[in-house]
């Protein structure tokens, strides 16, 4: 080939690699209006619980170490508890003493609560009974009395009048001496005891009629006014049953008081045992066997595996790809890529200081970021903090 035909080629080739350079320049890109996807990275973070002492004293056993994987509940720790335990004994001899006395306060209240609503009772019958002889002295003889004492003088007055007939006629038949001396002496005699009876049935009834005498009424009046100072004195007694009731709620009180204290002291025994709160892995360890602690100082920090989350910053023209609650898939890829399932849980209502500032290439302003936190659902317990995830989003 000449060398004309060389030039003529080279310039050839090169007019067509412009036109193309050309054309496909100022041709629309597809790429443009089609849409790309975007991987978004950021780091898992967990829940990090520090688990505090609340009676402070000396490490008796610590049986963790950092790595270990605990459940909730297990032995962290336990601390010597001489001092608490003898603390608990003594409160709870203080509990019982204040049983006791509160036994002992029940006791005597029933007792003399018995007491005194018998002495009321007895004194209360004495009132009554004295109220109902003073009324009966007062009201005089009952009808059925007078009858009787009337009934009375009539059979002593019949009998008189008999015995006083039968004597004048002796006394006439001795006056023609037709009778002994001996008959009419009788006669005479039984004559003087039917009067005297007659007489004595007559006083009789007049008392009765007249009812009783004012001295009678004042003795029975003395006694209603006797019986009423004793019932005095027997209600006034029940105040010292109050007295006993207000004892028993005192030592009630008292008892309620060594109770809350017994709870106390063991609460303190039992805190000497340190168990731990959630379940996790124990990232770090503070003390050692024999080691002083005081009231809040760590001891452990465990690492809570359940509550596990990515934590990622979002551009403010990404940030409307992310819904609250919505459930995205998160890779790992110290994990040679395995998907988690993972659910919005946050999204900052403000952004972050991450801003990317305004290129020639970004635009003419700054972008700023949001952050957003994403659940992880750590059921085989392999995602841990440090670790870096990522999600996909499409991009214009």
């Amino acid at each position: 080939m000449n060398k004309g035909k060389i030039i003529l080629t080279i310039v050839i080739a090169a007019f067509i690699a412009a036109a193309a350079l050309f054309y496909f320049s100022n041709r629309p890109s597809k790429l443009n209006n089609e849409r790309a996807l975007h991987e978004i990275f950021g780091s898992i973070e967990a829940a990090e619980i520090d688990v505090n002492v609340k009676v402070p004293g000396k490490v008796a056993e610590i049986a963790v170490e950092e790595g270990d994987f605990i459940r909730e509940g297990e032995k962290i720790a336990i601390f010597e508890a001489e001092n608490i335990k003898a603390k608990v004994k003594q409160a709870e001899a203080v509990y019982e003493a204040a049983v006791s006395k509160n036994r002992q306060a029940k006791v005597a209240y029933d007792a003399q609560s018995k007491q005194s609503e018998a002495v009321v009772k007895q004194a209360e019958s004495a009132l009554n009974a004295a109220k109902s002889q003073l009324k009966k002295v007062k009201g005089g003889a009952r009808p059925q009395q007078l009858a009787q004492a009337a009934l009375l003088v009539e059979q002593a007055k019949n009998g008189y009048e008999y015995a006083k007939i039968s004597y004048e006629r002796i006394e006439q038949l001795a006056k023609e001496n037709l009778v002994a001396q001996q008959k009419i002496d009788g006669a005479k005699t039984e004559m003087e005891v039917a009067k005297a009876k007659y007489e004595t049935a007559m006083e009789q009834y007049n008392l009765v009629k007249e009812g009783a005498q004012q001295e009678d009424i004042d003795s029975a009046s003395a006694v209603v006014g006797q019986a009423q100072a004793a019932l005095a004195v027997a209600n006034a007694a029940k105040l010292q049953v109050d007295l006993r009731k207000q004892d028993i709620e005192a030592s009630k009180a008292q008892m309620e008081q060594a109770k809350g204290a017994v709870e106390e002291a063991k609460s303190y025994l039992n805190d000497s045992t340190v168990t731990a709160p959630v379940s996790g892995v124990i990232s770090m360890r503070s003390v050692d066997k024999g080691e002083l602690v005081s009231t809040g100082m760590p001891i452990v920090t465990i690492t809570n595996l359940k509550d596990i989350w990515l934590n990622i910053k979002v551009s403010e023209n990404e940030i409307s790809q992310f819904n609250y609650g919505e459930f995205v898939n998160v890779k790992i890829n110290g994990l040679n890529g395995k998907i988690y399932k993972g659910k919005v849980t946050y999204i900052a209502a403000k952004p972050s200081y991450a801003v990317e500032k305004a290129t020639p290439e970004k635009g003419s302003v700054d972008i700023v970021y949001f952050g957003v936190k994403i659940k992880l659902i750590n059921e085989d317990l392999k995602l841990k903090p440090g670790m870096t995830g990522s999600i996909t989003i499409e991009r214009e």
